[in-house]
């Protein structure tokens, strides 16, 4: 008995993860000569895109986005915290200027790559890979609740 092979998706995770390594390792490069660890970026990061949060807002999308544990998360904001690159103002976390001295060279660099690697493509190829990465990403995070 004969049986066809199933024919393997156009997109896999071979191919996602590859491109995600490449670009993190041109983000890595630009952390690693500011001395900044890459959990401390995304939470500098976060904070550049929403203003200042509560702590336990950031801990949660650090929770989330990152797939860390809670205490990992809390680590990450008190070693800015004691580091001096975030301050409190109110019941809220935002960075201070020793962090904008750090972050903001780092995201104008990401932002000119990201010029240079996307911007040239299609939009209407961009928005079917939000899309679609976006449903990856939704059903993945479904499986992970599965097995929690």
């Amino acid at each position: 008995m004969t049986t066809t092979p199933t024919p393997a998706p156009a997109l896999t995770g071979r191919e996602i993860g590859q491109a995600q390594r490449a670009i993190g390792a041109l983000l890595d490069r630009k952390l690693e000569a500011a001395g900044l660890p890459f959990a401390d970026w995304t939470v500098l990061f976060t904070l550049d895109g929403t203003g200042p949060l509560p702590a336990d807002d950031l801990v949660a999308r650090q929770v989330d986005g990152l797939k860390v544990p809670e205490s990992e998360a809390r680590g990450t904001l008190d070693r800015l915290l004691a580091g001096g690159m975030l301050a409190p103002e109110g019941d809220r976390l935002a960075p201070t200027a020793a962090a904008e001295a750090v972050f903001r060279p780092i995201r104008d660099g990401v932002s000119r790559l990201t010029v240079e690697l996307y911007g040239d493509l299609p939009p209407e190829d961009l928005e079917a890979t939000r899309r679609t990465l976006a449903e990856v990403t939704r059903r993945a995070n479904a499986k992970l609740a599965e097995t929690a």
